[in-house]
């Protein structure tokens, strides 16, 4: 699973934030990001994909349905990991205050 996002894992580090994989505690397992202010933002599994995170790549226009990270294609969308830092594109549930997860 790293794998699918180690190039939005490499941008999310690139500007200062921390992402991880979290097995424990939610059905399927959670991306975890952690912010350069100690904020967190949580990206839960749909079972086949990450929405909030596959979100940041190219729908496949070979593929009708995107519900799987393996639906989109490389590289990120301009300004995806922008919005995705910044909570500009992520929806309330997903945000966490300082010192959650």
């Amino acid at each position: 699973m790293p794998e699918a996002y180690k190039d939005l894992i490499a941008a999310c580090e690139a500007n200062g934030a921390k992402m991880y994989f979290e097995k424990e505690g939610v059905q399927w397992g959670a991306w975890v990001i952690r912010l350069p202010d100690g904020n967190t933002i949580i990206a839960e599994s749909n079972g086949g994909g990450f929405p909030l995170l596959d979100k940041c790549y190219t729908p496949d226009p070979k593929r009708m349905v995107h519900n799987h990270y393996s639906h989109y294609i490389r590289p990120l969308l301009p300004d995806a990991v922008e919005q995705l830092l910044s909570g500009s594109n992520v929806p309330r549930k997903a945000r966490r205050g300082r010192g959650s997860y």
